[in-house]
């Protein structure tokens, strides 16, 4: 839940950020909150022990603008929410790679 506040703290102070870098592109651009998310866990005991916070925002900033994605419109995909109930217990599947 921290990094979650966190991410969407940063974030919100970069929006504005991948819309000047992408203007002449075709698609709006957004910072991808999974790998987001990714690079906070990998700083936050750094950010949190460290006299100067400071030092440490600017690069992870920076490694936040350099995972951006485009925004496709249009894209919303139903959920099968039946898909699984014929089972007693829901086989939970890791069909997912880490992000970083």
């Amino acid at each position: 839940m921290f990094l979650m506040n966190m991410q969407a703290l940063l974030a919100d102070e970069l929006q504005q950020e991948p819309k000047d870098r992408y203007s002449h592109s075709k698609l709006a651009y957004r910072i991808n909150p999974a790998t987001a998310v990714g690079h906070l866990k990998k700083n936050v005991v750094a950010l949190r022990t460290s006299d100067s916070p400071q030092q440490i925002l600017p690069e992870l900033k920076e490694s936040f603008l350099q995972h951006v994605e485009p925004v496709r419109p249009g894209r919303k995909y139903p959920r099968q929410k039946d898909k699984y109930r014929h089972r007693k217990t829901p086989v939970l599947m890791k069909n997912r790679k880490n992000v970083l």
